[in-house]
């Protein structure tokens, strides 16, 4: 009698094989040398995977093996020339980067900003090559949504629309009980409606060129950022509404991919925008919540902010940029792209470790959880954190004052 691990084994094999001549034929795969190595991987694997893994247990680890290995197979790609790309939120960051890259392929790149930065548009005409067009488009403006994609279609003159890629994004920094309502509803608006509302405008296009939509998500769709909590909700909402999106364009042939870079920040804080709009939050705050909260802990916060300001994990943006491409012209492109060893660990971690652990890497990770001895309702006769007083004192001088005058003055907007 045949051992059920060794049918087990076989029939792993048999199904890798059979999926590979499958994609084979019908002309997915680039498997020139060395590539068809891999593709021989598991059948010369698996007599050693039965004799040193013993066990079903050796059998599931044999069969992710095979699952990742037939995941990440070399694709054929299409040709990018004549194809159309509509790229939003390209002020900076990923998306500038992406509009660079995509027009470097050979597409014709249509870049959207959400601000009209005459400075952001000529740094990525100077990148670009002269089929470049730039569009001014506020995604949370229904009739800016639908100029702009009448005059999409008009630029296009009768040539399909191959590809989406929803880049932009808002952000500001303060704990749920500070940060008022409006500028949660600003996020929202923002990064889900808007991202909802530009694809719902675009998908008669990308239905009959049975084309790609990328959304650039993050790590922060699942990773709880402290402070930053209408930013990761709304991140939340996007992948979930990416997903079942994807489903529902399948009928059509449209693919719907996900973008999960998380070794990247884009410039929310330009100009210092975070630190203004904190300002303006603390302004505006409860007396009650301000006493509470304390001089400590707004400084605190202050000092956090500042460290945010214009800094990047990894200015290389390569990385997503490449993801981004594969999105759009691999035969069979991924559901979701983790583009850096971080995304990945981090996607793991999120969906399998104990709620203290994600808890524990995402106050030290984020670098911007305030710890307890900064709050005044707790540092009261106990003594405060040695960090905490020096940010205070750091933090409480003129510039401050003056910047905190001036906001008050100006009546400060919530800007994107």
């Amino acid at each position: 009698m045949i051992p059920v691990k060794l049918l087990c084994y076989s029939a792993i094999t048999l199904c890798f094989n059979g999926a590979v001549l499958r994609r084979y034929l019908r002309e997915e795969l680039r498997l020139a040398f060395p590539y068809t190595f891999l593709v021989l991987l598991p059948t010369i694997a698996q007599p050693f995977c039965q004799l040193f893994l013993g066990g079903f247990c050796g059998v599931t680890v044999f069969a992710v093996a095979c699952y990742y290995l037939f995941r990440n197979l070399p694709q054929q790609w299409l040709d990018p020339r004549g194809k159309a790309i509509f790229v939003t939120g390209c002020e900076s960051g990923i998306a500038h980067s992406t509009a660079a890259h995509l027009d470097s392929l050979g597409f014709t790149v249509y870049a959207a900003f959400l601000t009209e930065d005459a400075k952001a548009e000529k740094e990525l005409a100077q990148l670009c090559s002269d089929r470049l067009v730039t569009l001014y488009l506020d995604p949370s403006d229904d009739n800016r949504v639908t100029s702009t994609v009448e005059e999409l279609r008009e630029s296009l003159n009768g040539n399909d629309l191959w590809g989406l890629v929803n880049g932009v994004s808002t952000c500001y920094y303060a704990e749920s009980e500070i940060m008022p309502m409006d500028f949660y509803r600003k996020q929202w608006t923002v990064n889900v409606e808007g991202q909802i509302r530009v694809t719902r405008a675009l998908l008669p296009l990308l239905r009959r060129s049975r084309g790609r939509i990328v959304n650039i998500t993050g790590i922060s769709n699942r990773l709880p950022a402290p402070g930053f909590s209408a930013f990761c909700a709304s991140k939340a909402a996007l992948l979930m509404y990416s997903d079942v999106l994807r489903i529902e364009m399948k009928k059509w042939g449209v693919n719907v991919s996900v973008i999960e870079p998380s070794e990247y920040r884009a410039a929310f804080n330009k100009d210092g925008r975070l630190k203004k709009a904190l300002l303006h939050m603390t302004h505006e705050l409860n007396p009650l919540v301000s006493h509470d909260y304390g001089d400590q802990y707004f400084a605190a916060a202050m000092a956090t902010v500042d460290r945010e300001d214009g800094t990047d994990f990894t200015p290389d943006q390569s990385a997503p940029c490449e993801s981004i491409a594969h999105a759009l012209l691999a035969k069979n492109p991924h559901e979701q792209y983790s583009c850096d060893k971080t995304s990945i660990v981090l996607g793991l971690l999120t969906s399998h470790a104990p709620t203290f652990v994600t808890d524990t890497i995402a106050k030290y990770l984020a670098g911007t959880h305030i710890s307890e001895r900064c709050l005044a309702m707790t540092s009261e006769g106990k003594g405060s954190d040695g960090n905490c007083t020096q940010a205070a004192d750091d933090y409480k001088n003129d510039n401050i004052e003056s910047l905190s005058n001036n906001i008050k003055a100006n009546n400060f907007p919530i800007a994107t």
